[in-house]
C-alpha cells in the first residue's frame, strides 16, 4: 500500500476516534458533521464554508453541502459536547497540577453589517493605539497544556458580544468557563493563569472557592497588607533582591530571572496569598506575581515563574487560529452558528496537539517526512503539523465517505410474507 494513502488512513481513523469521544452518545449525524468539518477545515486551511465543502470531494452539488453544514451550525451549542470535549483533553494533560491559560481575543469584522450583535471593540493588530475600536466580537479562551510538549489544548471558547440576551459581562463568560473546567478537576488540581486584566478580587475570590490555584500577574499600584502596614507593591519591589535565580530561554536565547516570594493580605481578601516578585537580567522594571498557591521552596517559586512564562503560548494559539486557519474569516452569522463553528474549530486544534504531544506515535513520526521547516525544534509545532496533514490530506481523493457510520435500518416497506392473516 502506498504510504500516504496508509498515513491518511491513520489520520482519518485518529480523527474519528477523537469525535467519537467528543460527540459521545450523541446522533451519528453529528459525527459525521464533525468529521466533515474537522477533515475540510485541515485541508482547506480555511473555516469558510464553500472552501470546507469544496474539500470534501463529494458527487453532491456544492449547494447542498454547503446548506448541510450550515444547518448543522444552526442548532443550539450541545453542553454535553462541550463537557467531552474537556474530559478528552484532561486526559493529555500532566496527572498533578494542571495549568490552564486564560485571556481574550477579538474577532474583527469591520466591514460586515448582517452579523449577529456585532459591537465595537478594541482592535489589538494595532500596537500602542489602545483607542482603535472597530466591529467584532470578543472571544474569551481557556487553553490547557500537554503533559509532554507543552502545546496549548483549546478547553473553551466562546464569541460573545454585549448586545446577547441576558448578557452581563466578559468577566461572567470567564467565569462560567472557569466553573465548567472545574466540575472535572480534583480539588487544586488545576492553576489558572492569566495577565494583568485578571487581577480581581471576585475571580480570585471564585477559585480559592472552586478549591483551586490562581496565577494572576499583578498590578503595581494594588495594596499589600502585612498585619497592621500596608505598601503598593511595586513600592515592596525596590526594598527586595532576588534569591532564586531562574534559567528561562526566550527567543532561542537563555535569560536569567530572579525573584523572590513572601506571604501577605490583599484587601476584601481574607486569605493568604503569596507574592513573586521578579526581574529579568538588568531590566528594572518588576514582574508581580499573586497566587493562593503556598510557596514554601525555591522549586515552588522557580515553578511560579515557568507557569506564568508559559502564558506566550495562548497568544500564539491565537495567531495560529488567524493566521493559519482564517478564523476571523468567518461567513455564518448567527453567534450560535459562530460558536458551533468554532467548536469545530477547535476540535481540529486538539487533534493537531494529541498528534504532536504522542511524539512516539507512527503517525507523528510518519508526518514529520512531509514537514516544510527551516528550524529543527520549535516550541509551538502546530504549523509545520498542519503543514504535512495539509499535504497529506491533498492528496486524497474520496474525501471522508468511506469513514463515516452506515445507519443500520430496517426496510419501512411492508412485506406480504410479513403480514399475519387475522381470523
Amino acid at each position: 500500500m502506498n504510504e500516504s494513502i496508509l498515513l491518511c488512513h491513520n489520520l482519518l481513523e485518529k480523527m474519528k476516534k477523537l469525535i467519537s469521544k467528543i460527540v459521545g452518545k450523541s446522533s451519528g449525524r453529528q459525527l459525521k458533521f464533525y468529521l466533515d468539518m474537522t477533515y475540510g477545515i485541515l485541508k482547506s486551511k480555511s473555516i469558510v464554508l464553500n472552501e470546507i465543502a469544496h474539500s470534501l470531494n463529494e458527487d453532491t452539488s456544492l449547494k447542498k453541502v454547503n446548506e448541510r453544514l450550515y444547518k448543522n451550525l444552526m442548532r443550539i451549542p450541545d453542553i454535553n459536547e462541550r463537557h467531552n470535549m474537556i474530559k478528552v483533553g484532561l486526559s493529555y494533560m500532566r496527572e498533578k497540577e494542571k495549568v490552564f491559560l486564560i485571556d481574550d481575543t477579538d474577532v474583527m469584522k469591520p466591514y460586515g453589517k448582517a452579523f449577529e450583535g456585532m459591537a465595537k471593540v478594541r482592535d489589538a493588530s494595532y500596537p500602542g493605539e489602545s483607542t482603535k475600536y472597530d466591529h467584532g466580537y470578543k472571544v474569551t479562551t481557556i487553553t490547557g497544556l500537554s503533559s509532554k510538549k507543552k502545546q496549548p489544548i483549546p478547553f473553551y471558547d466562546h464569541v460573545h458580544s454585549p448586545f446577547e440576551l441576558d448578557y452581563l459581562s466578559v468577566n461572567n463568560i470567564t467565569n462560567i468557563g472557569v466553573r465548567r473546567i472545574s466540575e472535572h478537576l480534583k480539588p487544586y488540581e488545576g492553576m489558572f493563569v492569566g495577565d494583568r486584566g485578571y487581577d480581581d478580587i471576585k475571580f480570585m475570590k471564585m477559585i480559592h472557592e472552586l478549591n483551586q490555584y490562581f496565577l494572576v500577574r499583578m498590578h503595581n499600584n494594588r495594596w499589600l497588607i502585612f498585619g497592621k502596614d500596608r505598601i503598593k507593591a511595586f513600592d515592596k519591589a525596590k526594598t527586595v533582591k532576588g534569591k532564586v535565580i531562574v534559567p528561562i530561554t526566550i527567543y532561542a536565547k537563555e535569560r536569567f530571572i530572579k525573584a523572590t516570594s513572601f506571604k501577605c493580605k490583599l484587601r476584601d481578601y481574607k486569605y493568604d496569598v503569596w507574592v513573586v516578585i521578579s526581574y529579568m537580567d538588568n531590566n528594572p522594571d518588576p514582574l508581580i506575581l499573586i497566587t493562593n498557591k503556598p510557596l514554601l521552596t525555591k522549586d515552588d517559586i522557580t515553578q511560579m515563574v515557568y507557569r506564568y512564562s508559559s502564558r506566550w503560548r495562548i497568544e500564539e494559539y491565537f495567531r495560529f487560529k488567524k493566521s493559519e486557519l482564517g478564523f476571523e474569516n468567518f461567513r455564518v452569522k448567527t453567534l450560535d452558528s459562530i460558536n458551533n463553528l468554532t467548536f469545530a474549530l477547535d476540535i481540529a486544534i486538539m487533534l493537531l496537539a494529541i498528534i504532536i504531544d504522542e511524539d512516539s506515535e507512527y503517525l507523528y513520526k510518519s508526518l514529520k517526512r512531509y514537514e516544510k521547516s527551516i528550524k529543527e525544534n520549535v516550541s509551538i509545532e502546530f504549523y509545520r503539523i498542519l503543514s504535512s496533514i495539509n499535504t497529506i490530506l491533498g492528496m486524497n481523493k474520496n474525501g471522508v465517505k468511506n469513514y463515516k457510520p452506515i445507519r443500520d435500518t430496517k426496510p419501512k416497506q411492508l412485506s406480504l410474507f410479513k403480514i399475519k392473516d387475522f381470523d
